[in-house]
């Protein structure tokens, strides 16, 4: 049961998350648009959770070898330091109450290969690279 964060309506909180959203966006280059956050969520394909010094996004997704359930998050903001080391038991909680067997997140930031290797998580590096 997560305590820290609560499931909200995306469309509540869309005008304080948008401009973060947009920042995380435009830093680091992501393919998505604020618009499909947004929509995902609206339609149920996504899930919004609020903090006090923070939100996530996240999507519940079936792997498409084991067909176990995997939670997907797709966004994690927080002001905090260590936002995401401080989520972790929240995240872990909520793969726990939709009978996820993996937590997955994508992220350009180097910090977290560091993250991973020091809690002796499953990393892989995924490479884009456009067809020329």
């Amino acid at each position: 049961m997560i305590t820290r964060f609560k499931l909200v309506d995306i469309r509540l909180v869309w005008d304080a998350i948008k401009p973060n959203i947009e920042q995380l966006r435009n830093q680091w280059r992501f393919d998505w648009r604020p618009e499909d956050v947004y929509s995902q969520c609206l339609i149920g394909r996504a899930f919004c959770y609020t903090c006090a010094d923070g939100f996530m996004i996240v999507k519940p997704q079936e792997n498409q070898y084991s067909l176990s359930k995997e939670l997907f998050v797709w966004i994690c903001y927080s002001t905090a330091n260590n936002g995401l080391i401080d989520y972790l038991p929240d995240i872990n909680a909520l793969a726990k109450d939709i009978h996820a067997t993996r937590i997955i997140f994508e992220s350009p930031r180097e910090g977290f290969s560091r993250l991973a290797k020091h809690n002796n998580w499953r990393s892989i590096t995924n490479y884009t690279l456009p067809v020329t």
